[in-house]
């Protein structure tokens, strides 16, 4: 037995007794389609009752493993969630009831044909419910495949949970091939104010949108992380934000935050469109100065220098021929040389060839005369930038691409 903090014994709860009574209570917490102005559904949860105190779901699973009753919890608790969507199911049968599994008991429920009895004894469609598969407590590949095709075929939609958190496996996402994508709240929270969050979660919905998946982000608490992780792609948001979980109200489906945060989406959006126009245009004018000075002379490093010296928010610049190949050497402003350079970070040098780099395979093909990346995270520096790429000729009509990266953060 695990001791408290405080020193005294804690108490297992009488997991048989809450079995045998059937002390659970249903809470649901709604799933919300921004972009569609709706509430798609909500997640079915459970909360246990001993001596009329609530008893968390983790303190009921300890229990249950230990007393090896994790099939019987949770079969109890699907039944009293999809008991309770019943009731309501009728008048929305266009709404998801996203529904819990145990992964650890996989092995049990394959073939038995359990879910789907229940889910048939209180009228529900099995299109309607999506089964949640957290993949960090599969043991069996097969198994888990085996659990997949057999209810997949029967309509049921597939989640994998809590993705992006623990150990997660990568490898499972083609084996499972699911419907849905639920991004941990690990990742979710203050998503705004981390990159790094932001472009993997970036990745997680790339990858969703390639293997036709939807993306549910979980534990969003604030308009921040909200708008955000609109921003980024999700379709979905499920937390406190919109609601806690509770038991089912006269109007599930109902929330007046949606078109508050629609409203504020939008607004952050046309406010984001006119920075980015700014810099846009204060970048453009630094390249266009900058083309100007090196188009009357033959070695340009010594100008480069000097632009870079004069403008803050210029990284690095140098200058590549036809060819791709690096004519310059990489000129760095002030306090910016090499702040990462070791044996695999460092910036480039005079001979470099980059003619493999997607700016230059732009600009080469004659697609374009200019080009700007994506925000990237430079490998000599470490700092955010975006590289802005744009050809021009010399005094004696040889073409030369000048690239220059540019601080995203103080742009």
């Amino acid at each position: 037995m695990r001791r408290a903090a405080h020193g005294k014994t804690k108490k297992q709860p009488n997991i048989k007794k809450i079995l045998t009574d059937k002390d659970l209570i249903a809470h649901f917490q709604q799933v919300v389609y921004v972009t569609r102005k709706m509430v798609c559904g909500m997640e079915g949860l459970i909360r246990g009752i001993e001596a009329g105190k609530p008893v968390s779901p983790k303190a009921l699973f300890d229990a249950a493993q230990k007393k090896g009753l994790t099939l019987e919890l949770d079969r109890l608790c699907r039944e009293k969630v999809i008991e309770a969507f019943g009731r309501i199911y009728p008048n929305n049968k266009d709404k998801l009831l996203f529904l819990n599994l145990d992964a650890s008991i996989l092995d049990n429920v394959i073939g038995s044909g359990y879910l789907k009895r229940q889910v048939q004894t209180y009228g529900v469609n099995p299109q309607n419910i999506v089964v949640e598969i957290n993949e960090t407590k599969v043991q069996d590949n097969k198994a888990l495949k085996a659990f997949i095709d057999q209810y997949r075929k029967e309509g049921f939609l597939i989640a994998l949970d809590d993705v992006g958190a623990g150990f997660s496996n990568l490898d499972r996402i083609p084996i499972v091939k699911p419907d849905i994508i639920k991004i941990d709240i690990g990742l979710i929270r203050n998503i705004h104010l981390d990159y790094h969050k932001q472009e993997v979660v970036k990745s997680m919905i790339r990858l969703a949108t390639q293997i036709g998946a939807m993306v549910v982000a979980e534990g969003v608490e604030t308009q921040e992380e909200a708008i955000e992780t609109l921003r980024l792609g999700v379709n979905m948001i499920q937390g406190f934000y919109f609601s806690r979980p509770a038991e089912l109200s006269d109007q599930p489906f109902e929330n007046e935050r949606i078109d508050m945060l629609a409203d504020n989406f939008k607004i952050y959006m046309t406010d984001t469109l006119k920075h980015e126009q700014r810099i846009y245009k204060h970048i453009s004018s630094i390249v266009r100065k900058t083309l100007a000075a090196l188009k009357d002379c033959d070695a340009f490093d010594e100008r480069l220098q000097r632009i870079v010296d004069s403008h803050d928010v210029v990284e690095c610049a140098y200058v590549l021929d036809e060819s791709g190949l690096q004519c310059s050497r990489t000129l760095f402003g002030r306090g910016k040389c090499g702040s990462r350079e070791n044996l695999i970070f460092y910036s480039a040098s005079s001979g470099t060839d980059h003619s493999m780099k997607r700016y230059y395979f732009q600009i080469a093909n004659g697609k374009r005369d200019k080009y700007m990346t994506e925000p990237y995270v430079s490998l000599a520096t470490g700092n955010l930038c975006v590289t802005f790429a744009e050809t021009f000729k010399s005094s004696d009509n040889k073409k030369f691409i000048l690239c220059m990266d540019f601080c995203e953060a103080e742009g």
